[in-house]
């Protein structure tokens, strides 16, 4: 979390909110290795489609 909160220039808690944000309104858990890889994947098929 700290190496992220660097990364973006954000306090830290800032980083667990926009997470629990992300959790609350997919209504995924980020803490589940199956819904970590539908996420990655829903990213990798948005950022292919916003290609073209």
């Amino acid at each position: 979390m700290k190496t992220t909160a660097s990364e973006l220039n954000v306090h830290r808690h800032t980083v667990f909110y926009r997470l629990r944000q992300i959790t609350d309104i997919c209504g995924r858990s980020l803490e589940s290795a199956h819904d970590q890889l539908t996420l990655r994947l829903a990213i990798a098929i948005d950022a292919l489609h916003n290609q073209h």
